[in-house]
């Protein structure tokens, strides 16, 4: 009721007197308002949330196998590097003329064999780096991509 009368609020084009948000005024001098309701509970604002991300079957599928590729990669990286280290540790190592033991190298120190593991575990790494087969994100990309092309050509 404003001055005894009635004024509906009933919003959209049907002259209404009700301003969803982001409206703009034109045309007028001055305006009152009340501020109804604002919050993060109102249809406007819960409507504002992103979209969820879709994640095909196929992507959840090849991540799930990167994951645990990648724990196999971590396991055999530490593994090896741990039997290395016992290796290098032992005393029969030093007696294996035909390794040259006494030529010191980074990945070859029976002085060292602490850095000498940990210098081995990261040329695992390196060289294990291709259980993970970065190349399949891409295959799968093309694939989609030319199965989209295909679909939308199709009459």
């Amino acid at each position: 009721y404003f001055r005894g009368l009635e004024l509906p609020l009933s919003g959209g084009s049907a002259n209404g007197q009700l301003l969803q948000r982001s409206t703009k005024l034109r045309n007028t001098k001055w305006c009152i308002g009340v501020a109804v309701y604002t919050g993060k509970q109102t249809k406007i604002q819960m409507n504002l949330s992103d979209p969820p991300h879709k994640v095909s079957n196929i992507e959840r599928k090849l991540n799930g196998y990167i994951f645990i590729l990648f724990f196999i990669l971590l396991t055999l990286c530490i593994t090896g590097s741990i039997l290395s280290r016992l290796w290098l540790g032992a005393p029969t190592t030093a007696k294996m003329w035909y390794l040259a033991p006494h030529e010191i190298t980074t990945t070859f120190d029976i002085t060292e064999p602490e850095a000498a593991s940990t210098a081995r575990f990261v040329t695992y790494i390196i060289l294990l780096s291709m259980l993970i087969p970065i190349s399949l994100y891409v295959s799968v990309e093309v694939v989609k991509t030319f199965l989209m092309f295909v679909i939308s050509s199709d009459d």
